[in-house]
């Protein structure tokens, strides 16, 4: 079955709304400039803290100094840490070595993503594959994304773009081994309990 990360927490809310849809897996974005979803380390604690037994928790951030993101897993101990950022298997080493714990890294979608996300695999336990740096709200070539996913050794999940309206025909698409979304069940103020559960449903559908 296709897993589900909804990304993004902001609130208490956000998570009871996250948890009760039955989402697999919660992202508290911390020390990423520009994200209108970035907390504090210690406000992600605290909200992460909120999540029910057997909902994983990830720390996503676009930091990339291997120093900083231990100070971040120290301050947020968290499940996993999802990076955005890397660039070579110089930096994905160093920052494999400096963690604890799973490690999701992040590729951009495009015409280098699976020599990426086959340089990252041997030092990632998850490949995310998101359009740009992350958080642009834009799909991606789906083709190109099952191409990776049959390519690479380790789970990919798959975000950029996804709704309740296009998540079925993405999984149909990708066969990812989870999906992540964060804009597209944002409703007026936080994630939209609706919009959460009627995403969830649709992936649980294709199943």
């Amino acid at each position: 079955m296709t897993r589900v990360k909804v990304c993004g927490m902001r609130s208490a809310e956000d998570v009871r709304a996250a948890s009760r849809a039955g989402a697999d897996a919660l992202g508290f974005v911390v020390a990423s400039p520009g994200s209108p979803r970035e907390l504090a380390p210690s406000q992600a604690a605290q909200l992460a803290s909120l999540a029910p037994p057997f909902v994983q928790t990830l720390l996503v951030t676009r930091e990339t100094q291997p120093a900083r993101l231990a100070a971040l897993q120290g301050a947020a101990p968290l499940d996993a840490l999802q990076v955005h950022g890397l660039r070579d298997a110089v930096e994905a080493h160093a920052v494999r070595k400096a963690v604890h714990g799973k490690l999701v890294l992040a590729v951009p979608a495009g015409p280098e993503a699976r020599d990426l996300a086959g340089v990252f695999a041997p030092f990632a336990d998850a490949i995310l594959l998101d359009s740009g740096a992350g958080g642009t709200g834009q799909t991606h070539d789906w083709r190109a994304a099952a191409r990776i996913v049959k390519a690479i050794p380790k789970p990919v999940v798959l975000a950029g773009g996804l709704t309740p309206a296009n998540v079925a025909r993405a999984v149909r698409a990708v066969k990812p081994w989870a999906v992540d979304v964060s804009g597209g069940v944002e409703g007026a103020q936080g994630k939209s309990p609706r919009k959460v559960q009627r995403f969830l449903a649709e992936v649980r559908k294709v199943g």
